[in-house]
């Protein structure tokens, strides 16, 4: 059933936000496009980029593998980014053991629903995620690269996670000894090793995961701009500000925007409300902290609902006004596969409609 949507109320905050975002184009994004989905049954290449430029849809995450795809969509001025988890899979844990994280009691990481969270520091994931962010930009001409689960491990989209202080694996704490010089007294077990670490040196130990992530960052965005100068380097962050969770972010996940800022084109807020039981204000609280933070341009993302968590057409709204809100010129929706099954396609419109009008 169409639906005909007012003028966007965001449209005056776009315009009396910071310098950059007056004068560069904002970004409506869909994350999830898939060509060969129904939306796009029977159309060829330049029909889909047309579609997509009639929803206001001006860059995509996904989709990017057929070169006339990548050609209409350029030519329509969508941009195609990609989307490239780090440091998650139970493929890893089958294929390479040693890259499962260990806690502080000596425990192998426990899988969560379907989340499996990988060790941070192993290097050969570290040399393989560069390796892929430099050949996805050279080869298929993306835009740009966005890393996912770009932080240690804890599976975060619940009102009340689990979160466990990790990876005590032989690697990490090898690299934590060995570049902080910090020597543990001797003979002790490996659980009073992790207790007397996180008593006399928790400030190092945070630090040191922290400046883990960041690195790779920095290290992907080197190799992305030798291969495309041009291409951009984002990262979907966890949506706690510094304080929020005892610091949680920091402390449990090491990402930490004023460091991984320095290195990063966009920032992305993964502001999935709905999963958190949190109101759509706080969408805006959410990227604005992200914002001051890295000092770089947001782009939340943001959750468009599910069966599980049901949004009506005016919810959805405001958690897209909230985002153009807190943001800086950007907004992501996650994902096409849920607007298309629950034949939500015709609002895109509406919540696209900053790119719509200029």
């Amino acid at each position: 059933m169409s639906r005909v949507f007012a003028a966007a109320p965001f449209l005056c905050l776009l315009l009396a936000g910071p310098a950059s975002s007056q004068t560069e184009a904002p970004v409506c994004a869909l994350y999830g496009f898939n060509p060969k989905a129904a939306a796009f049954q029977g159309k060829t290449p330049p029909q889909a980029a047309r579609q997509l430029s009639s929803w206001g849809v001006n860059a995509v995450f996904g989709g990017y593998e057929n070169p006339e795809l990548r050609k209409a969509l350029r030519g329509r001025g969508i941009r195609a980014f990609a989307d490239l988890p780090c440091f998650v899979g139970e493929e890893y844990w089958k294929k390479r053991p040693e890259s499962r994280p260990i806690n502080e009691v000596g425990e192998p990481l426990r899988k969560v629903k379907w989340y499996a969270g990988v060790c941070p520091n192993q290097e050969w994931l570290r040399n393989s995620v560069v390796k892929r962010a430099r050949d996805l930009v050279r080869r298929q001409e993306l835009d740009g690269v966005w890393l996912d689960f770009i932080r240690y491990p804890g599976h975060w989209e619940v009102p009340a996670p689990h979160l466990e202080q990790t990876c005590f694996c032989p690697v990490c704490l090898e690299k934590f000894f060995r570049e902080t010089t910090i020597a543990p007294p001797r003979h002790l077990s490996f659980r009073e090793q992790t207790a007397w670490l996180l008593a006399n040196h928790r400030e190092e130990w945070v630090r040191f995961k922290t400046e883990s992530i960041a690195s790779l960052v920095a290290e992907v965005s080197e190799a992305v701009k030798d291969a495309s100068p041009g291409a951009l380097v984002g990262y979907f962050a966890v949506p706690w500000t510094r304080s929020e969770k005892r610091g949680a972010v920091i402390e449990v996940l090491g990402q930490d925007h004023l460091l991984m800022g320095k290195s990063a084109d966009v920032v992305s807020p993964m502001a999935y409300h709905a999963l958190l039981g949190r109101p759509a204000s706080w969408i805006t609280e959410s990227a604005s902290a992200a914002g001051k933070d890295s000092g770089k341009p947001v782009w939340p993302i943001v959750f468009v609902g599910d069966k599980e968590h049901t949004l009506t057409p005016e919810e959805l709204r405001a958690a897209a006004d909230a985002a153009w809100q807190g943001g800086t010129g950007g907004l992501i929706l996650f994902d096409f596969a849920k607007l298309e099954a629950a034949s939500r396609l015709d609002e895109l419109p509406y919540l696209f409609s900053a790119c719509l009008n200029r």
